[in-house]
């Protein structure tokens, strides 16, 4: 029992670590745009380096739940019940977002057009871009990897990497097929499973910082050779795309490798995995919470690197507020779609954004 807490703690602190790096990255470029801190400091080098891998390791953790979803439900329901929650989540919270913007612009650093954009839903607002391409990600995984396995299954993880080398660094604007560089994160951490993945996680220690030292100075050659991210606009040729693959899975690793040593310290490890659990609300609501401690602060002339941690505090601890709060405020469509049968949404509210529904 003590090995089965600990593993769950690392994927939950692998999540809450890249949620945080979301949400400490967008708080940065609120600051950039506005001029209050340089867009080449070292903040804006650390923002680079983890925008990388930061959203591909949710990814990849997403896709460690998939292969138990389908043994569970099967493929078309499956699909179906990822199709109505997420596609619910990005209409309400592009709605929300759409009015506090609107609603902000006079203190915003690039107010929003009242216009006929406003109803451009095909075109995501910010993270939102996230649901749509999970779903599409989640689909082409099943349709590949299904449950195959054995070649079959090494093949399916092969098509997704080339979609993704394909796609890398392509981010036309429509709603779905502007993230299809992830399709092979969440492909992979499907053919890795829950059950390898966590028993990888109770490895020696030792062997964790072996790795992710490793892990990380591969990272580091590559991202200074010019390595970029799927979510990076680029024209890379093939060579660079492989280049920036290999990178990013260097960087889950590192993210993972972290995650594993940070879960034997009680206050950092336990506060993370409570984000971790809780990836989905933080992820959707953030931007309304870190922009408006941000925009607030900063009128109020407070200084910047006060700013940054202030609002990046806000931008976790007031979505993690609101998803204890929604299901007995009757808000907790805010993080779950309407069921027949059911008053409250509290588990939904509570589960990270992962397949494993």
């Amino acid at each position: 029992m003590q090995h089965r807490s600990t593993r769950v703690a690392a994927i939950d602190i692998a999540r809450g670590l890249s949620v945080v790096c979301v949400v400490i990255g967008h708080v940065a470029v609120g600051l950039f745009d506005s001029g209050a801190l340089p867009r080449d400091g070292a903040l804006g080098v650390a923002y680079d380096v983890t925008h990388v891998f930061r959203v591909p390791a949710i990814a990849f953790v997403a896709g460690l739940f998939i292969p138990r979803a389908l043994a569970r439900h099967g493929g078309p329901r499956y699909l179906a019940d990822r199709a109505l929650l997420l596609g619910w989540l990005y209409i309400i919270w592009t709605a929300v977002q759409t009015v506090v913007e609107v609603a902000t612009n006079p203190i915003r650093n690039a107010p929003r057009p009242v216009d006929l954009s406003l109803l451009m839903v095909w075109t995501p607002a910010a993270q939102l871009y996230f649901l749509p391409a999970l779903w599409l990600s989640t689909a082409v995984t099943v349709l590949l990897l299904g449950r195959r396995q054995g070649l079959a299954k090494h093949a399916g993880l092969g098509v997704a990497a080339a979609i993704s080398l394909a796609a890398w660094g392509w981010r036309p604007p429509v709603v779905g097929i502007d993230s299809l560089g992830l399709v092979v994160f969440v492909a992979l951490g499907a053919a890795v499973g829950l059950p390898r993945m966590s028993t990888a996680a109770r490895g020696h220690p030792a062997w964790w910082v072996a790795v992710t030292f490793a892990a990380g100075g591969l990272f580091a050659f590559a991202w200074s050779s010019g390595a970029r991210g799927p979510l990076d606009p680029s024209t890379l040729d093939l060579l660079g795309r492989t280049a920036g693959m290999a990178a990013v899975l260097c960087g889950i690793v590192v993210t993972i490798g972290i995650a594993v040593l940070v879960a034997s310290l009680p206050v950092v490890g336990a506060s993370l995995e409570r984000i971790g659990r809780l990836t989905l609300p933080v992820f959707l609501a953030h931007i309304v919470f870190a922009a408006g401690a941000r925009i607030v602060l900063q009128v109020i002339d407070v200084p910047p690197g006060i700013v940054l941690v202030v609002a990046s505090v806000v931008g976790v601890a007031g979505p993690v507020v609101l998803a204890r709060v929604a299901p007995l405020t009757r808000l907790g469509w805010l993080f779950d779609r309407p069921r027949s049968g059911r008053t409250t949404v509290t588990t939904t509210a509570q589960r990270p954004l992962t397949a494993d529904r």
